[in-house]
């Protein structure tokens, strides 16, 4: 993340702390029904509009376990400005994903907001515009944290916020995102496999217990193959 940040120009900021109550007064959600981090996955929109608040004009949002290969081309380019730049998740996801924004809109008397699973993100890896600044305000985030019980939190969270605010969106190559992280064969480890083609390797929850060695491998993985590309072109 270091290196891409310094081959787009930008700065690369890491929050590994929390803001108190006080900075952002979010409420105490329980863990169920849903996932628990419900706080960690509101910061995620919080921290947009704080970054905005500073002055940036642009903000990529990456998740911890986002790896950045050598040969990511410069978002910040190829997003058009005035834009937020995403890729796809499944229409499974949307269906129930906006099930939650439904229920909860008709419960909390919310404005109603267009259902498009095309406009529908995986947030892992998100670009976005200060154009929209106001959709991350902290009032904004608090009064839509219900959605955050839902199965799919911050996609949900996220897809709400930008359709009420009808943020115009980008839809990126999925290799800026992409979770299926090796090409592997009927009966062979994943470990053995070979890495697939991306510009940005999202190990997400599927790996579980694996995760922080998945990480790791796929590190190796790129760091063999860019030795082997550099040995090569001498």
């Amino acid at each position: 993340m270091e290196r891409y940040a310094s081959r787009c120009k930008a700065d690369l900021r890491i929050f590994e702390t929390t803001p108190s109550r006080t900075e952002f007064p979010f409420p105490d959600l329980p863990d169920k029904p849903g996932r628990p981090h419900k706080f960690e996955y509101a910061l995620k929109q919080y921290i947009v509009g704080k970054l905005m608040d500073e002055g940036y004009s642009n903000v990529l949002m990456l998740d911890d376990t986002c790896i950045v290969s050598p040969t990511a081309p410069d978002l910040f380019s190829l997003v058009e400005p005035g834009r937020c730049g995403y890729t796809h998740t499944s229409r499974e996801h949307a269906e129930d994903s906006f099930r939650v924004i439904q229920a909860e809109a008709a419960k909390n008397g919310w404005k109603d907001v267009p259902y498009d699973p095309a406009l529908y993100a995986n947030t892992g890896v998100m670009l976005y515009d200060a154009l929209y600044s106001p959709a991350f305000l902290s009032k904004n985030i608090i009064d839509a944290a219900p959605l955050l019980f839902a199965r799919y939190p911050h996609q949900t969270l996220s897809y709400y916020l930008l359709r009420k605010y009808d943020v115009s969106m980008q839809r990126i190559d999925k290799r800026f995102n992409n979770s299926t992280l090796f090409l592997t064969e009927p009966g062979k480890d994943w470990r053995d496999s070979e890495l697939s083609d991306s510009f940005i390797y999202h190990v997400t929850g599927f790996w579980k217990e694996d995760r922080e060695e998945v990480v790791k491998v796929v590190l190796e993985k790129l760091a063999e193959k860019f030795a082997a590309d550099e040995i090569s072109s001498v």
